[in-house]
């Protein structure tokens, strides 16, 4: 299934690239203006094959616990509330609410990279499939000894069979292969790999009327 699915995902691109290239050929008397469109085309699949490669490696090195930084006390508040606001901008873009309850001072043992990964990702990916005019919430609070960090959509709902393969390599709720909407299809695979790495869990829970929530809890520092 691996293999059928990464072939899938760059023949795509790469059929994108040999068309444009074939229609330049054929037009070798047209300016570089004329032909624009399919010159763009041609570097926007390069782009979208260079990032399913880079999704790849980032994917293999979080299975290599060898290539991996050494863990370091960090404070995930900081991580949280810096990453929530680098997002803020896609948030006012999308008139989308933004939500942040984020407590102060949560610590947790991690590598650093993967941490800052496992944020980012979940932010990104809350705002990428939340509609216009929908609500999103970022959340940190502790519980005894764990930190627990959500990030819910607040109309966006999945159905069970797609929560229960949501964290597989290449899955796309939308199924459609979109890489604006869809992305890779690798991205809540590695926040997974990250995770448990980090000896913590990951759950997804939909429901609707209160939306979709993914909740991280980490063993707190």
């Amino acid at each position: 299934q691996f293999i059928t699915d990464i072939s899938h995902d760059l023949k795509t691109p790469l059929t994108a690239i040999l068309a444009n290239n074939d229609i330049l050929s054929k037009n070798q008397t047209a300016t570089v203006s004329e032909m624009q469109q399919w010159i763009c085309g041609t570097g926007q699949a390069a782009e979208n094959m260079r990032g399913l490669i880079e999704e790849m490696l980032v994917l293999s090195r979080s299975e290599n616990t060898e290539s991996r930084e050494e863990m370091q006390k960090i404070n995930l508040s900081d991580v949280i509330e810096q990453n929530a606001l680098v997002m803020e901008s896609v948030a006012y873009e999308k008139n989308i609410s933004y939500e942040t309850e984020i407590a102060p001072d949560i610590f947790v043992y991690a590598n650093p990279g993967d941490i800052n990964r496992v944020v980012y990702s979940l932010i990104d990916n809350a705002l990428k499939y939340e509609a216009a005019g929908g609500s999103v919430l970022i959340a940190l609070s502790r519980k005894g000894n764990r930190a627990v960090f959500r990030v819910a959509n607040r109309s966006t709902v999945i159905t069970k069979e797609e929560a229960a393969h949501i964290f597989e390599r290449f899955y796309r709720v939308d199924k459609s292969h979109s890489r604006e909407v869809g992305g890779t299809g690798l991205g809540l695979s590695i926040v997974k790999h990250a995770v448990q790495y980090h000896h913590g869990v990951i759950q997804l829970k939909s429901e609707v009327g209160k939306g979709t929530e993914i909740r991280v809890t980490f063993p707190a520092a």
